[in-house]
C-alpha cells in the first residue's frame, strides 16, 4: 500500500511523494528526485532530522545520537528510517533550492470571472495538468498576471478534491492584477501558475477547530472547510468571518451551506464599519468565546491582515486563552513608491490588501521588529504561520524555523509581549502620500480611519479599543 507524502520545504514550497509502507521517506524522496539532506541513510547522524505535522508512521531503527527519546515524543523523525502507514505531511529543514527542486508550473484557462461584490472577484481556473497539482487545504499559489511580468499569490478557496481551481482577489484601485480584472480578462485567458506553496494548511486530526478569516483571508477557510465537508468531518467547527464593509462580504450563502454539510458547524460575521447593516458591528474578537478553545483542546486557524493576527493573539494573551494549536496567515498593504527585498519569495511582489476588518492592535504590536529564533521546528500544539503580502489573500512566506512562538518550551502566548513577526517586502502600487510610519520596511497609515473610511471609534464590539491601529501594512 502507498501513501502521499507532503514535503513542506523551508522557503514554502511544498512538494508531494508517493510512499510505499514498506519503503523509507528518504528513499521515495530520491526515487522522486527530491534531494532532502541526507548522510548516513541507516537512522546514525540525524541529518536528515525532519518535524511531522500529520499522519502516522513508523519510525524505523535510529540511535539516540540521531533521534533522543524526547524528540521522537515531540514529532520528530528521521525520513532516512520512517516508513509511513497514513499519509504524511513533514517539515524538512532545507530550501527547496538545496533539495533540488521547485514549485511546479501549470498552464491553465480562465473559465470563470465573477464580480461577487464591488470589492471582490471569484477566480475560477481549469487546468488539464489536474491530476499532477496537488495541495493541501489552505496552501496558495503564484499566478502570472496575463499582459505583465508581474505574479501575484492566491490562496485556493476551492477543496483539494475539486477538479475547478478558485481565488478570490480583493481589488486595489491602480494594482496590477485588479486592472487586468476591471479591464482586459475574460474567460479563455491563458493562464500561469506556479505552487503549491505555504505552510498554512489543514492539520488531519479530530480536535475541534476555531476558523477566523479575515476579508479574503476568507479563500483558504473555504478551503479547509470544503475539505471537511468532503470527508464528512464530525470535528467541532467554528467559523468567524470579520469584513470592513458591507461591500467586502462575500459567500455568506457558501457559509451557510456548510452547516448543513459539516454536522457540528457553526459560525458567525461582523462587518467593522459603524454604518453596517450586519447584526455584528466590530471586530472578530469581540465573538471569540471561551467555548470556542473547548478547554483548550480547540486548534486555531486564523489568515487575514497583520492587524487582525496581532489583535487576535493580543486578545488571547490578555484572557488566557490557550489554544492546543495556533496556526496563522497574515497579508499586507503595498504602495508604489516604498520598495523592499522579499525575505524568503522574491516572486511573490504583491499589492495591496486594504481590508482591516479587524484591526485592533495598536501600533506598536504591530511594529514589533523582526528577530531571529533558535532554529527548531515546531511541535504539536505550537504556533506556526507566516508573513504575506497580496492583493486578496497572497502570501510571502517566512521560513518555519522562523515563526514565532514555536520555540521548545516557548509560551505560545506570553503574557505582555508578543514574539516577533517576520514582514516581507514589494513593490508598491498606492500612493505613500499616506502613509507615515516605517515598520520592518513596510511604510504603515497611522491610523485605520485613514485608510478605510467609515472605521472609527464607533460600532467597535470590542469594549476598550485602543486609541491607534493600524491596517495591513504597505510594502
Amino acid at each position: 500500500m502507498s501513501h502521499q507524502v507532503a514535503l513542506s520545504f523551508e522557503d514554502g514550497v511544498t512538494k508531494f511523494i508517493t510512499c510505499r509502507e514498506d519503503q523509507t521517506v528518504a528513499d521515495a524522496s530520491y526515487r522522486a528526485r527530491i534531494n532532502i539532506p541526507l548522510d548516513c541513510r541507516d537512522g546514525a547522524c540525524g541529518t536528515c532530522k525532519a518535524f511531522c505535522e500529520a499522519g502516522e508512521y513508523d519510525g524505523g531503527v535510529y540511535i539516540d545520537d540521531a533521534l533522543t527519546e524526547d524528540e521522537a515524543q515531540e514529532g520528530y523523525c528521521l525520513p532516512c528510517s520512517m516508513m509511513p502507514t497514513s499519509d504524511l505531511v513533514l517539515q524538512i529543514a532545507s530550501t527547496s533550492a538545496v533539495a533540488k527542486t521547485r514549485a511546479a508550473t501549470f498552464q491553465g484557462t480562465l473559465t470563470g470571472l465573477d464580480r461577487l461584490s464591488p470589492t471582490t472577484y471569484a477566480l475560477t481556473v481549469q487546468t488539464p495538468e489536474r491530476d499532477k497539482l496537488a495541495f493541501l487545504p489552505g496552501q496558495y499559489v503564484n499566478i502570472a498576471v496575463p499582459g505583465t511580468e508581474e505574479t501575484r499569490s492566491y490562496s485556493f478557496s476551492n477543496g483539494p478534491h475539486e477538479d475547478d481551481l478558485t481565488f478570490l482577489v480583493k481589488t486595489t484601485p491602480g494594482g496590477v492584477m485588479s486592472t487586468y480584472l476591471d479591464e482586459r480578462a475574460g474567460v479563455g485567458d491563458e493562464v500561469t501558475f506556479t505552487g503549491p506553496n505555504g505552510s498554512f494548511f489543514l492539520r488531519e486530526g479530530q480536535s475541534p477547530l476555531l476558523l477566523l478569516a479575515g476579508g479574503t483571508g476568507l479563500a483558504p477557510i473555504l478551503s479547509i472547510l470544503r475539505r471537511l465537508a468532503e470527508q464528512n468531518s464530525t470535528r467541532p467547527v467554528h467559523l468567524v468571518y470579520g469584513a470592513t464593509t458591507d461591500a467586502d462580504v462575500v459567500h455568506l450563502d457558501t457559509i451557510e451551506e456548510f452547516a448543513s454539510r459539516i454536522g457540528s458547524f457553526t459560525w458567525d460575521y461582523c462587518v467593522a464599519d459603524k454604518e453596517s447593516t450586519a447584526r455584528n458591528r466590530g471586530y472578530v474578537t469581540a465573538l471569540i468565546t471561551p467555548e470556542h478553545l473547548h478547554d483548550g483542546e480547540a486548534t486555531v486557524y486564523l489568515c487575514g491582515p497583520p492587524a487582525m493576527v496581532e489583535a487576535v493573539r493580543r486578545d488571547f494573551a490578555d484572557r488566557g486563552l490557550e489554544p492546543a494549536g495556533f496556526y496563522y496567515e497574515k497579508f499586507a498593504l503595498s504602495g508604489t513608491a516604498a520598495t523592499a527585498a522579499p525575505v524568503t519569495a522574491p516572486e511573490a511582489e504583491v499589492e495591496a490588501e486594504a481590508d482591516a476588518s479587524a484591526a485592533v492592535a495598536d501600533l506598536d504590536a504591530a511594529a514589533t521588529a523582526t528577530a531571529s529564533a533558535p532554529r527548531a521546528p515546531g511541535r504539536p500544539g505550537s504556533t506556526s504561520g507566516s508573513d504575506q503580502t497580496a492583493e486578496g489573500a497572497t502570501l510571502t512566506e517566512a521560513t518555519p524555523y522562523e515563526r514565532a512562538a514555536r520555540i521548545v518550551g516557548q509560551d505560545m502566548f506570553p503574557p505582555v509581549d508578543l514574539d516577533p513577526l517576520h514582514a516581507t517586502g514589494a513593490s508598491a502600487d498606492t500612493d505613500p502620500a499616506a502613509t507615515a510610519t516605517t515598520i520592518a520596511g513596510q511604510v504603515m497609515t497611522d491610523r485605520l480611519e485613514d485608510a478605510v473610511p467609515g472605521i472609527g471609534g464607533g460600532g467597535r464590539l470590542s469594549p476598550d479599543p485602543p486609541s491607534e491601529v493600524v491596517p495591513c501594512g504597505a510594502l
